[in-house]
């Protein structure tokens, strides 16, 4: 369990931090499909229910591990920017996209740790 709670932390944490970083010094990159510009919460949702399945048939990997992880991150890193912003690229580098990027992405890791540590206090039935 731990070695899985690390992977999962070790790409979630890894992929804001990447975003965030890639971000800023090519603020311009999107991904454009036609006229639609799709952000990466839509891709991670999109690759998350994939796992999803995967997890429901107990398909468990290290793999798929990080891929909750890195999906996940997709979701928590842009989903303060999408609300509270006008959706712009300049928006995604604002303190208020940043900041709210950050204090998600706190709170899925102390919520994480926590579950760890009380799913650890349990004593055996």
């Amino acid at each position: 369990m731990k070695q899985t709670l690390q992977i999962y932390l070790g790409s979630f944490v890894a992929t804001i931090v990447l975003f965030r970083f890639i971000l800023f010094f090519s603020p311009n990159i999107n991904l454009n499909v036609g006229q639609y510009n799709i952000h990466h919460l839509y891709t991670g949702a999109f690759i998350l229910v994939i796992l999803t399945i995967l997890l429901l048939f107990n398909i468990k990997h290290w793999v798929v591990t990080a891929l909750v992880g890195i999906s996940s991150a997709m979701i928590i890193d842009e989903l303060v920017y999408l609300i509270a912003t006008d959706g712009s690229d300049a928006a995604y580098l604002s303190g208020t996209s940043n900041s709210g990027a950050m204090i998600l992405g706190g709170m899925i890791v102390l919520i994480t740790g926590g579950i760890y540590i009380w799913n650890g206090k349990k004593t055996p039935r």
